[in-house]
């Protein structure tokens, strides 16, 4: 037995038809009532209630401070959307470097052997912990890392809204990962060295303060939101064996934390379509907004050696 939501649909659009029959009815009341005051004001007698209606429309004090109140909303709303847009367009970049970067390691890592692993195949991640898939995700990372969000409370509070999320839509709530030890001493490291003038010179807040915390925060978040997909399989699924095809599609998807006030929600339920069915209207109570983004490209394989010859 098949049930028709339709209707669902039909009650959200006279619900739209209504509201904008009653804005239209609502504007033409005010302006009748503006027609009507100006009229009596016009041939009102001195010194009647509607005489002093009209000195007081014709009064122009405070005309430039109720202007600003006027536009500083909207325009609050333009900067805020046009601020949240930027990040994304900057999320955008680092992440087409992230499918590069893997792109990359793939391609190299695909065809060799590596513990147990043999060319050509990808063994699922959890039957080793150095396996090819840990080296492709290890190197997607740092395109991530800059995009993602420093504080523990913020980069808990997407993750945990973004899996529950998945949950209500039929998904599965995810752990969080194993922190990737390697990785992230090492892009510590580099976060914090940078500061250094020579290899052998540091001031101390490069290794102190909320520096080294907020860099393990970033590469934990990256690790858990940055997903890799090769050949349509990520490194939750079974054994891949790619020995026999020369070219692999490598994807990057990642959850971007939609950090701008008001504005952030409100893109996500548009992306997202979060749409309330009952009453059409968008879901607005996350209080941490995110949406997917998704990178593809294609690369060769390198299963051909290079021959070697002596300098001469």
């Amino acid at each position: 037995m098949s049930v028709d939501l339709s209707y669902l649909d039909r009650i959200a659009e006279l619900k739209l038809y209504a509201a904008i029959a009653w804005a239209a009815a609502a504007l033409a009341l005010v302006l009748l009532l503006i027609v009507s005051l100006r009229v009596s004001a016009r041939f009102a007698p001195a010194g009647s209630a509607a005489s002093r209606l009209k000195g007081l429309h014709v009064d122009r004090n405070a005309t430039a401070s109720m202007e600003y109140l006027l536009v500083l909303m909207p325009f609050l709303v333009i900067v805020m959307t046009v601020w949240q847009f930027a990040f994304m367009v900057n999320a955008r970049l680092h992440l087409g470097y992230a499918t590069f970067a893997a792109a990359r390691s793939a391609a190299v890592m695909i065809p060799a052997e590596l513990q147990g692993e043999a060319a050509g195949k990808l063994n699922k991640e959890s039957s080793n912990k150095e396996s090819k898939w840990t080296r492709i995700e290890r190197a997607a990372r740092p395109g991530t890392i800059a995009i993602s969000p420093g504080s523990a409370g913020d980069a808990a509070g997407v993750y945990a809204a973004h899996n529950i999320k998945n949950a209500i839509s039929g998904g599965s709530f995810n752990a969080p990962q194993t922190p990737d030890a390697l990785g992230t001493i090492g892009r510590i490291t580099l976060m914090s060295m940078h500061m250094c003038d020579f290899p052998i010179f540091c001031p101390p807040e490069a290794l102190t303060g909320t520096r080294p915390l907020r860099a393990a925060v970033k590469d934990f978040y990256a690790q858990n939101m940055t997903k890799v997909s090769i050949a349509g399989k990520d490194s939750s699924a079974a054994d891949v064996d790619l020995s026999g095809q020369e070219v692999v599609n490598v994807r990057v998807d990642y959850v971007l934390w939609l950090q701008v006030p008001w504005v952030g929600r409100l893109l996500e339920a548009m992306f997202n379509n979060s749409l309330n069915e009952q009453t059409g209207e968008p879901k607005l109570f996350n209080p941490y907004p995110s949406i997917t983004l998704s990178e593809e490209t294609s690369i060769n394989l390198w299963f051909k050696k290079r021959a070697t010859e002596p300098c001469s």
